[in-house]
């Protein structure tokens, strides 16, 4: 009873390990892509946006949203929720390998038995994954990173997917027809909410085929016997291609998912699908390396691309893969049909290394060759098959006399010693995320000749007030990669924070000569050219920026400013209110929005919206001696909020 007790329990330590473990980034603040996608993102805040259930990404987005409508930006929240998923995950591992063990395949083996008269303890090897899984630093990209809840939410739904899946099949070979119709019918819906979560979620059809195959097919292709239910989730297969192949315009799409998408189809067009495949080789061994030795992890990676397939790494890397993967089809092959627990599931997982790395390790090209969390799921096939061959060994061991009676504890040491030791590797490794200065001075260390993580630590140490620090790296950036676009235009920013809007200008001039629909760039320029009172051309460049993207925020608050500069006082309020409806947050655009009303004498309005401004930054000393201001105009000359516009 005791026994049955703790095991029952046993997958509830691995939660509270990992808000241990990640408890040093509860606080951390948004890195990288996070600023794009979540603090910079107007789109996750309003959840009537999410009306239209359009996106490959949709569920991810809305989980953001959710997110700020609970706490804002407030970036603890979102670190809490990414946390509870990799918990949840860990559990899910456990969950799904524990089952596993009880399928047609592996029985009699179960957690006490084997198949063939050999012991197969199911229950440790679970276990022992779970928490392998759970510790593993190769997993802090996809759950310190805010963003990439893309990769531990997706295979959230794809674990639960395949939990519920081989539940339902164990329930109707136990005759539990209902039971095992309403897990189909959960496994289903889990499926489809993993294809609405991220793009790699889109082999899961493929897993769950071969896990019917595998564990309750006896590795014979044959639908009897309940086969024929995996059919159904054949059809997942169309939910990605046709979501992310219809038809798309920039022009008339709006929202962070078709921007997304825009931006996927842009990459698949700028790298040569043959070199990135090739290039995979290389990088796939690299994941397989970081597995094992979790050493000099990197949050850019200054990559090699190969174009050639007979380069000598490229060869390989290739040769070593594939004898791994006829390895894996042996395994499961002799295995399955022979009842034997452990090499069936070494062979399984790591035929699901390959199978859920491959939409972004095969021809589909990305533009960043590889990223920590990619590996994310796949990695749990890895820990599967390396835990499963380990318990294998201890158990050839046992047989051959080479350990006692009493060796199953002594077994079970080692992976705990391993446990711990990546317990703290992966506390040590989030120390990066709690900075984006600590963050991207890693990155630079170990990538020197990666401009971007240059260009990024600029913006770091921008945001820090670092100013003449920050226009170091940009420099930096632009000596390693002269077309780098994006760092003229943080170079020109910098200069501009430090009142020098001729230089300012000079480089938002060069973005925009490397890339002419740099809209962003375009709104810079016209606010260079507002600091230096050429109001006539910032009204042409911040046309040109909203031009190229309609509902871009900035662009249309300089123009309004610009506007106002030149005497078109009511136009330049206009925009100006666009800017604020379009991003609410931008307290600069609020308080700009009040200096136009008070300009046309509109004292009661301006006081409002100097009131909001205060509100959202309560220690500026600008927008209270506004907000004094406006008050004092409006005592003055007794002024109500419905004042006549004066254009002066």
């Amino acid at each position: 009873m005791l026994k049955k007790i703790i095991k029952n329990s046993a997958p509830l330590l691995l939660l509270p390990l990992v808000f241990i473990i990640y408890s040093n980034v509860m606080g951390a603040p948004f890195i990288f892509d996070d600023l794009r996608y979540i603090a910079d993102n107007a789109f996750i805040r309003d959840l009537s946006n999410f009306s239209s259930l359009s996106g490959t990404r949709y569920v991810a987005f809305l989980s953001f949203a959710l997110n700020y409508a609970i706490g804002g930006l407030d970036p603890t929240g979102y670190h809490l929720v990414n946390i509870g998923i990799h918990g949840l995950n860990s559990i899910l591992v456990f969950l799904l390998v524990s089952l596993l063990f009880k399928t047609p395949s592996c029985s009699p083996v179960g957690e006490h038995g084997g198949g063939g008269g050999r012991s197969a303890p199911g229950f440790q090897i679970a276990f022992v994954t779970a928490l392998v899984f759970a510790a593993h630093p190769v997993e802090t990209e996809a759950v310190a990173y805010v963003t990439q809840r893309f990769a531990s939410l997706a295979a959230l739904f794809y674990l639960f997917t395949l939990y519920c899946y081989v539940r339902s099949r164990l329930a109707f070979l136990s005759a539990r027809r209902t039971s095992g119709a309403a897990l189909f019918v959960l496994a289903f819906i889990s499926g489809l909410m993993a294809q609405k979560t991220k793009e790699t979620a889109f082999t899961l059809p493929a897993v769950i085929i071969l896990v019917e195959f595998l564990f309750f097919q006896r590795a014979r292709l044959s639908l009897k016997k309940g086969g024929v239910l995996a059919l159904p989730f054949l059809t997942l297969f169309a939910v990605i291609p046709v979501t992310l192949f219809r038809p798309v315009s920039m022009g008339v799409e709006t929202g962070m998912s078709q921007t997304l998408r825009y931006f996927q189809f842009k990459e698949m067009a700028t790298l040569s699908r043959h070199d990135y495949l090739i290039t995979q080789f290389r990088v796939i061994v690299r994941y397989i390396r970081l597995l094992f030795f979790p050493m000099v992890q990197r949050g850019d990676y200054d990559y090699t691309l190969y174009h050639s397939f007979f380069s000598v790494p490229v060869i390989l890397s290739f040769v070593f893969l594939a004898l791994i993967f006829f390895l894996a089809l042996y395994l499961v092959l002799r295995s399955a049909r022979r009842g034997r627990a452990l090499g069936l599931m070494a062979g399984f997982g790591m035929l699901w290394f390959f199978i859920t790395l491959s939409v972004e390790s095969s021809v589909v090209p990305i533009k960043d060759i590889i990223f920590e969390h990619r590996v994310y799921l796949p990695s749990a096939g890895v820990f599967i098959s390396a835990v499963s061959l380990y318990f294998y060994l201890a158990e050839r061991g046992r047989r051959a006399g080479r350990t006692g009676h009493g060796h199953a504890g002594g077994v079970i040491i080692l992976p705990l010693v391993i446990v711990l030791t990546l317990s703290a590797l992966t506390y040590r490794r989030n120390r990066v995320w709690t900075s984006g200065k600590l963050f991207w001075s890693d990155v630079v260390s170990k990538s020197p000749q990666r401009a971007r993580g240059y260009n990024n630590l600029g913006n770091a140490l921008y945001r820090m007030g670092s100013i003449t620090e920050a226009i170091k790296n940009y420099k930096k950036a632009i000596i390693l990669k002269k077309e780098y676009y994006e760092a003229y235009n943080n170079l020109g920013t910098a200069f501009l924070a430090l009142n020098k809007g001729g230089l300012a200008l000079g480089n938002f001039n060069k973005a925009l000569a490397l890339r002419p629909d740099y809209f962003e760039a375009a709104s810079n320029k016209a606010l260079a050219l507002v600091t230096l009172n050429r109001p006539e051309e910032a009204v042409r460049a911040a046309r040109l920026s909203i031009t190229l993207h309609p509902d871009f925020a900035a662009g249309h608050n300089v123009l309004g400013m610009a506007l106002v500069d030149m005497g078109q006082v009511s136009e330049g309020i206009q925009h100006l209110r666009e800017a604020v409806s379009l991003d609410p947050l931008n307290v600069d655009a609020v308080n700009n929005l009040g200096l136009a009303l008070f300009r046309a004498r509109r004292y009661g309005e301006a006081e409002a919206e100097f009131q909001k401004a205060l509100a959202a930054a309560p220690f500026n000393a600008n927008f209270s001696n506004n907000l004094n201001m406006a008050r004092e105009a409006k005592k003055r000359v007794g002024m109500g909020n419905g004042a006549v516009e004066i254009n002066p």
